[in-house]
């Protein structure tokens, strides 16, 4: 890993984020993000501000996200949900809750 990474858990990012939500039956600290870069979870942390997924925080140099495929909605997004275009940061919701309803 790089050494810009923090080891944070989701409620502190979410915190440092500016998202004030909780899982009413979780709680703060499994909240998962989307990456800012591509349709996949966030692993990564950095910058006090950007959720990157393993791939994008080793492949990424530039760091500027890529247009989102003109086809991800709902029914399309390897996440199952809508979002945001990339670049932008966005919470997925509970992790927990989300593998219980969709298995993801």
């Amino acid at each position: 890993a790089n050494g810009d990474a923090e080891l944070m858990c989701g409620g502190c990012s979410a915190t440092v984020s500016g998202l004030s939500g909780a899982c009413a039956k979780h709680g703060r600290d499994e909240l998962q993000f989307k990456c800012r870069f591509c349709c996949s979870p966030a692993v990564f942390f950095c910058f006090g501000s950007t959720h990157f997924c393993e791939r994008c925080h080793v492949t990424r140099p530039d760091w500027k996200p890529q247009p989102p495929p003109k086809t991800c909605t709902r029914a399309t997004c390897p996440l199952g949900v809508d979002h945001p275009p990339h670049g932008q940061e966005f919470c997925l919701g509970c992790a927990l809750c989300r593998a219980t309803d969709t298995g993801y």
